[in-house]
């Protein structure tokens, strides 16, 4: 019966894991763009940014999609204090990393 409750639990915490989303844009950062190598030609370079999200609950990977757009937005509100307009991924998602440059294009 143990065993029972604790699969119920998780699954109820993987379902709910799925549903939401860990990461809140700011209202500062709704203007900043995710931007493309062919969208960035004629930006200046601000800076870059590493990011972070949990790519796991407990032993259960999350989704990839799911993870991309929480980095994202928290590259989005990151690009807020280096006064850019648009982030570009810079590498792949590792562990739930990832860095991103910020630009400023208007």
């Amino acid at each position: 019966m143990t065993l029972r409750i604790f699969s119920g639990a998780m699954l109820a915490a993987v379902t709910l894991g799925g549903c939401a989303s860990f990461v809140e844009l700011k209202p500062a950062a709704q203007s900043v763009q995710v931007g493309s190598t062919d969208t960035v030609g004629s930006c200046t370079l601000r800076g870059s940014v590493h990011v972070k999200v949990l790519d796991k609950l407990g032993p259960v990977s999350r989704d990839e999609g799911k993870m991309i757009i929480e980095l994202n937005t928290l590259a989005r509100n990151a690009a807020v204090d280096l006064q850019g307009d648009t982030v570009l991924a810079d590498g792949p998602i590792k562990a739930g990393e990832r860095d991103y440059k910020v630009y400023r294009c208007k």
